[in-house]
């Protein structure tokens, strides 16, 4: 019955998140052919630095936000205040995080970056951090009530359709010109996301104040540990974009951020995976249900090793139609994608660790583990792209993706006796 069940809610959740990356990919190949490969350089640039200064939007409020759900996940009343005192705070984050970058933007775009011009492009990004906090948070509710088609199509499909169709419309109506029309659209887009997504979770619901169930300090509390992990994570996997920005130039960053995206691709599997596990693994593991526990871990472990695994073959051998595709052609650009995709293969088979660290309450194990991660991915990409390039970029990622991982499965194990990887011969 629990098989059955993750596996019709996954594949819902997988068709969704498979439109979504189609359609992130169709908004790449229409920037790189309008602009050209620096222009996505530059796109890149803007994207990271949105996805970076937006976990100082949400402080890990909206994981924590997923922690609490899963204990009222049938209360619809107590779910909604909840989400509502988290959608109060990250606004106030947000909206600080927003103001900050667009006053420091001088300063990033000389200091940091060297660039004068990217100064325009940096107030643009921004202005979309208060949408794209507030869209992380509504997802969470989502997931945690278990919609995964609305979280998905909300959430993810939205902010790269209504793009493709603004910058459509630009291009050919002339109206806008230039690079920055891909972040205006972008932006634009989060802020059509952000408030579709909020009127379908507050249509109906009404505030109540009467009674006080979680406190804001109890979530800032809870939050500020999963602010840590989460903050990790995702540096992670914008550090390098970065950092190739800062060394190389726009076109080998947009070349770079396009190769990461492809390969990035099998991980929709473990994307579609955890938005149905998440609630289902606090549950279990917080009421003392470990049988059940171990089976959705194992289960789930399953469905992504053979759910990605036709994926990565897919890939390689889909690989040079690709490279063509986006006009990639160079040398290293081969090496360079099968490092990646090695390292998104780690990530894959050690199954949903992230996930299960942060629902079973060791959010600070979880964040150690990913400061230690980051820590050598920065330090590999300061020695190594200097002398490599892309390809060092590639195995500074490769190798603290992998190491993370693997230091989680040994934790998670020693602490609940379950493997997280998927076992054939098991």
């Amino acid at each position: 019955m629990l098989k059955s069940e993750l596996l019709k809610k996954a594949s819902g959740g997988f068709l969704f998140k498979a439109l979504s990356i189609g359609l992130n990919y169709l908004f790449i190949l229409i920037v790189t052919k309008f602009y050209g490969v620096d222009a996505w350089g530059t796109m890149a640039i803007c994207l990271s630095i949105i996805n970076i200064l937006s976990i100082f939007g949400r402080m890990g409020v909206d994981v924590a936000i997923l922690r609490f759900a899963s204990t009222f996940k049938n209360n619809n009343s107590v779910l909604f205040r909840i989400y509502f005192k988290g959608f109060k705070i990250i606004f106030v984050f947000a909206s600080s995080a927003t103001l900050i970058t667009f006053l420091c933007s001088e300063f990033i775009a000389l200091e940091i970056f060297n660039k004068q011009y990217l100064r325009g492009y940096i107030k643009i990004s921004s202005v979309g951090i208060l949408p794209y906090s507030l869209l992380f948070l509504n997802g969470q509710y989502l997931r945690a009530k278990e919609k995964t088609k609305e979280f998905f199509l909300l959430v993810d499909v939205l902010k790269y359709l209504i793009p493709i169709i603004l910058i459509g419309l630009f291009y050919y109506s002339e109206l806008f010109t230039g690079k920055s029309v891909a972040i205006y659209s972008f932006v634009g887009a989060l802020y059509i996301s952000a408030i579709l997504s909020t009127i379908k979770i507050f249509v109906g619901k009404g505030v109540i104040f009467k009674k006080k169930i979680v406190s804001g300090k109890k979530i800032i509390e809870t939050a500020l540990p999963l602010f840590l992990g989460s903050s990790a994570l995702l540096i992670m996997g914008w550090v390098d974009t970065l950092m190739i920005g800062f060394f190389k130039t726009e076109t080998d960053t947009g070349i770079y951020n396009i190769l990461v995206k492809i390969a990035q691709v099998p991980t929709i599997v473990l994307i579609a995976v955890n938005g149905i596990l998440a609630t289902k693994i606090s549950y279990y593991f917080n009421n003392n249900q470990f049988e059940n526990f171990r089976k959705v871990i194992h289960q789930g472990s399953k469905m992504i090793f053979l759910g990605s695994l036709p994926i990565f073959l897919f890939l390689l051998l889909l690989y040079p139609y690709l490279i063509k595709m986006f006009e990639l052609e160079d040398k290293d650009v081969l090496v360079v994608f099968l490092i990646l995709l090695l390292g998104q293969f780690m990530n894959v088979i050690s199954g949903s660790v992230a996930l299960i660290l942060q629902m079973i309450g060791e959010q600070k194990v979880f964040s150690k583990i990913l400061t230690i991660g980051l820590l050598v991915n920065i330090g590999l990409n300061l020695f190594l792209i200097p002398e490599l390039g892309l390809k060092g970029a590639a195995i500074s990622t490769t190798i603290s993706l992998t190491l993370w991982n693997l230091v989680s499965i040994v934790f998670i194990y020693n602490k609940t006796g379950v493997l997280t990887f998927y076992l054939p011969n098991k």
